[in-house]
C-alpha cells in the first residue's frame, strides 16, 4: 500500500488488523523506521527485524540464543531458517506481516536491499513449501522514485503485486 505521508496508511492498517485477527488471522508489524537504517549494519538489521517478529507474536523462542546458534548462517539464510523452523512450527494458522515505511528498503545503501528478493522467495516457494502460502506480506510507506522503482524491476526481474 503506497501514498504520500500523513494519507492514514497506519491507521488503515489498524483496522485492517482488526479485521483479520477476528477472523483468527495472525498479524505482525514490522516498523522498518524502528531500524535506525542509517546506522546498523546488514547483520543487525535482520536480527532486530526477526526479534521483532518474534516479541510480536509472542514465539516460544529464546530469540538471543536461537541468533547465536545461527552464526555461519547469512542474516537472509537466518531469516528463511527462523521462518520455517520457528515460526511455521509455532502456528498453523495464517500470518500477514505489515512492513511499516517500506519507502526506506528503496533508500541507497539500505542494510535490507536484500528484503525484496526475500519477499520475492517467499512468493516463489509457495508451490513447493504449502506453509509459504500462510504468509503474506503487505508493505507499507511512501512510493519510491521512479527511478528507484526501474532499480527494483531490473533488480527482482518483476515484482510481486505491484506499487
Amino acid at each position: 500500500m503506497a501514498g504520500p505521508r500523513q494519507i492514514g496508511k497506519s491507521s488503515l492498517r489498524v483496522n485492517v488488523m482488526q479485521r483479520l485477527l477476528e477472523e483468527n488471522i495472525r498479524c505482525s508489524v514490522i516498523d522498518l523506521m524502528s531500524l535506525d537504517i542509517d546506522h546498523i549494519t546488514h547483520e543487525q538489521a535482520y536480527a532486530i527485524l526477526m526479534r521483532q517478529l518474534s516479541n510480536s507474536l509472542n514465539l516460544n523462542v529464546d530469540f538471543k540464543h536461537w541468533w547465536y546458534s545461527h552464526l555461519k548462517l547469512s542474516p537472509l539464510e537466518k531469516l528463511n531458517v527462523f521462518i520455517e523452523t520457528v515460526l511455521f512450527t509455532e502456528s498453523h494458522q495464517p500470518l500477514v506481516l505489515f512492513i511499516d515505511e517500506a519507502d526506506s528498503l528503496f533508500r541507497p545503501n539500505s542494510p535490507m536491499e536484500n528484503f525484496l528478493y526475500w519477499i520475492r522467495d517467499c512468493y516463489s516457494r509457495r508451490s513447493q513449501k504449502p506453509l509459504y502460502k500462510w504468509l503474506n506480506i503487505v508493505l507499507l510507506g511512501t512510493p519510491p522514485s521512479y527511478k528507484s522503482e526501474q532499480l527494483v524491476r531490473v533488480r527482482t526481474s518483476h515484482l510481486v503485486g505491484g506499487i
